[in-house]
């Protein structure tokens, strides 16, 4: 296997399948093709002659490409350059959709999810739950002596203690659990797979 790398992220996945057993090498490109990591990476195959029959099977496991055979070292650089060009060009498109996609479902000041993205979440959780007979914690947390701070310091500040805020309550959850600002002083959190109890500490380390 040979790759090359853009920074730290791998572009290409180079996987000879005469240098190594090819069921072991059809596994491996299956788990790079299914792992979050690897799965945007370009996959190209070099397949001996003595195990072409296998070509179809690569190419539906996900095989941007393959050489079955002798390799012509300059046809392979041309073919994983234009493969490697495309990526690139797709990844810049997800890149910018991504971007484009994060006002309309953040908070501009806390950087958290706003009440648009949360509340069809909050559905979605409480779906699953329901149907996979699970349990799930909702909570809404509101900030006492906001408008407090915000009459007698001004609202840069009150800004600063909403930002603040957030900042402790999000370092407080797992990656698994939400929390949206929802507007003033008023925060969701949604918490997957959790007990009460779990729930009444959580609660309980936000009071304190």
């Amino acid at each position: 296997m040979h790759e090359t790398a853009s920074g730290s992220r791998t572009d290409v996945y180079i996987l000879d399948l005469s240098a190594i057993d090819p069921q072991r090498g059809l596994s491996l490109l299956s788990n790079l093709k299914s792992h979050p990591q690897t799965r945007l990476a370009v996959t190209f195959v070099l397949l001996p002659n003595a195990h072409q029959g296998l070509a179809a099977h690569v190419l539906d496991l996900g095989a941007d490409d393959l050489m079955i055979g002798s390799i012509e070292s300059t046809e392979l650089r041309i073919r994983l350059n234009a493969l490697v060009s495309r990526k690139r060009a797709i990844d810049q498109l997800r890149n910018n959709i991504r971007v484009g996609l994060k006002p309309a479902i953040t908070d501009p000041l806390t950087g958290l999810f706003n009440r648009r993205y949360a509340m069809p979440h909050m559905e979605r959780v409480l779906k699953q739950a329901y149907a996979n007979d699970r349990n799930c914690a909702i909570m809404f947390l509101d900030m006492n002596h906001l408008k407090r701070i915000n009459d007698h310091y001004g609202h840069l500040a009150g800004n600063a203690a909403l930002i603040e805020a957030s900042q402790r309550l999000e370092s407080n959850l797992r990656s698994v659990d939400l929390i949206a600002h929802m507007g003033g002083e008023e925060f969701l959190i949604i918490m997957p797979d959790t007990k009460h109890h779990q729930a009444e500490i959580t609660g309980s380390d936000f009071a304190g």
